[in-house]
C-alpha cells in the first residue's frame, strides 16, 4: 500500500486511563502510528480518571482520539459496567456509521458491545475487522458464576460471539492456552486465522532499578527489605486470598515486606482484612500516575502476578511483562495450564504455585529472602526472558504485519 494505512481502533479504555488494558491500547496506537499508520481511536470518558470530562475529539501524539458519551459508572458494579459499555458502543456507532471507511478496524475485547459493533460495521460497511482477545467472554463470566453456563444471556453472548470469531479476519490472542480456548468456540474454519501475539511492556521507562535509584522504594523505606509487590487490578480474575494469607503467615519475618498497589473489586476486602490483622508488613497504595510507573513498578524485588482457578487460558495478567522488564523474579500463583505459569517455567525466572497453596508460597518468598544469589539469578534472567520475547518493538512489528496483511485483503 503506497498510501499510510487508515486503521481504527475500537476499545472501553484508553489514553489517560491507569489500567494495564488502557496503556496497552495507547501503547499500540502510539506503536503503530510511528510505524506510519494512520490511527484513529474510538472510545469512551475514562472511568478510572476523577478529574473532569475529557474532549469528545483531540489528537495524542499523532493519535486522533473520539471520545463518545459515557456515565463513567464503570467501577460501580456489573450493571453500570454494562451500561457505560452500552452507552459508548451507541455513542460510536453513530460516529462510525457514516465516517470514511478505514482499511481495517481492529476491537479489543474491553467491551462485548464494542466487539458487536465491528460486527454490525463488517455487515453494514464491509469493514474488515480484527479482534484482539485480552479477556476471553462469555467464558470468564461463566466461571465467575456472573451468569450461568445455561442461562439465556450466556446462550446468546456464545452465539454473538461464534459470528464475531466466523467473520473476523484475524483473530488475535496472547498465547496458545488462550488459543485453544477460544478455538472452541470459533468455527474450525477459522482456525487458521488465530494469530498469537504477546503484551508487552515499555522495557526503556521500565529497567531494573537497584534500591538506591528508586526515590519511591526510599520513600516508604523499604530499601533494606525484601519487597514482594502486586500491582495492578485486584478484581475478581485474581486470586488476592492465596497473597492475603501468606503476608499474614509471613508477619514475623521482619525483612519481607508485601506491597499493594492498584485497585479493583477485592481492593475493600484486601484493605479491611489488613487492617483487622493489624499487619505491620503490608503497605497499600491506589493506582499509580503514569508518571510514577518506571518506579512504583520497579519498587520491589518480587513480582507476585495470580489467577483464579478456572482463569486458565481465559486471561493472561499483563502485569506479568512489566515485572520482566523490571527484572522482578515472578512467583505465578495460577492452575498448571496457565500463560504466566508456562513464561516463568520455561525461563526459570521464578516460582509457579497453585491457587490456594499458601505453604508453597511462604517457601517461596522465604527461600529468596535468604538465598540473595538465587534471587539475583532470577532477577536477572526475568530481564533476559523479556528482552528475548516481550519487546514493544516485537509485539507492535507483528500486528503491523497483521493489520497490514488485512488492509491489502480488503482491497484485493
Amino acid at each position: 500500500m503506497t498510501r499510510p494505512v487508515r486503521l481504527f481502533l475500537l476499545t472501553q479504555y484508553f489514553y489517560p486511563e491507569v489500567p494495564a488494558t488502557a496503556q496497552l491500547s495507547t501503547d499500540l496506537a502510539l506503536g503503530l502510528t510511528e510505524a506510519g499508520f494512520d490511527v484513529s481511536v474510538f472510545t469512551g470518558q475514562p472511568a478510572y480518571w476523577d478529574k473532569k470530562r475529557l474532549p469528545s475529539k483531540e489528537v495524542y501524539k499523532g493519535v486522533k482520539i473520539y471520545r463518545a458519551y459515557s456515565r463513567r459508572l464503570s467501577r460501580e458494579g456489573t450493571k453500570s459496567r454494562l451500561l457505560n459499555g452500552a452507552t459508548v458502543a451507541a455513542g460510536n456507532f453513530f460516529k462510525l456509521i457514516a465516517r470514511k471507511k478505514p482499511d481495517v478496524l481492529l476491537v479489543d475485547s474491553t467491551s462485548p458491545f464494542l466487539v458487536s459493533l465491528a460486527w454490525a460495521l463488517r455487515k453494514l460497511r464491509r469493514i474488515p475487522y480484527v479482534f484482539l482477545v485480552q479477556d476471553v467472554y462469555p467464558e470468564i463470566a461463566v466461571e465467575l458464576g456472573v451468569i450461568g453456563a445455561r442461562s439465556r444471556p450466556a446462550k446468546m453472548w456464545y452465539g454473538v460471539y461464534k459470528r464475531v470469531y466466523r467473520d473476523a479476519a484475524r483473530i488475535i490472542v496472547l498465547g496458545p492456552r488462550m488459543a485453544d480456548v477460544v478455538k472452541r468456540t470459533a468455527p474450525a474454519s477459522r482456525h487458521d486465522k488465530f494469530e498469537v501475539i504477546p503484551n508487552w511492556a515499555d522495557g526503556d521507562a521500565i529497567r531494573p532499578r537497584v534500591p538506591a535509584d528508586n526515590p519511591m522504594r526510599q520513600d516508604l523505606g523499604l530499601a533494606d527489605k525484601l519487597v514482594c509487590i502486586y500491582s495492578g487490578n485486584m478484581g475478581m480474575v485474581h486470586d488476592m486470598k492465596t497473597l492475603v494469607e501468606a503476608a499474614t503467615r509471613l508477619k514475623h519475618l521482619g525483612k519481607v515486606h508485601f506491597l499493594f498497589i492498584g485497585g479493583g473489586g477485592k481492593r475493600d476486602w484486601i484493605e479491611s482484612t489488613f487492617k483487622d490483622c493489624g499487619l505491620t508488613n503490608v503497605t497499600l497504595l491506589p493506582y499509580q500516575p503514569l508518571e510514577k510507573l518506571p518506579y512504583s513498578l520497579t519498587c520491589g524485588d518480587v513480582s507476585l502476578v495470580t489467577l483464579e482457578k478456572g482463569m486458565e487460558g481465559l486471561s493472561a495478567p499483563s502485569k506479568i511483562y512489566a515485572s520482566l522488564a523490571a527484572g522482578l523474579a515472578v512467583i505465578a500463583v495460577a492452575g498448571a495450564t496457565s500463560e504466566i505459569g508456562d513464561i516463568v517455567t520455561s525461563n526459570r525466572c521464578g516460582y509457579h504455585i497453585r491457587q490456594g497453596d499458601v505453604d508453597g508460597l511462604v517457601r517461596a518468598v522465604e527461600s529468596l529472602e535468604s538465598d540473595r544469589t538465587l534471587l539475583a539469578d532470577m532477577k536477572r534472567r526475568a530481564r533476559l526472558a523479556y528482552e528475548g520475547n516481550y519487546t514493544r518493538s516485537m509485539s507492535i512489528g507483528r500486528y503491523k504485519s497483521v493489520l497490514e496483511s488485512v488492509g491489502r485483503e480488503g482491497k484485493s
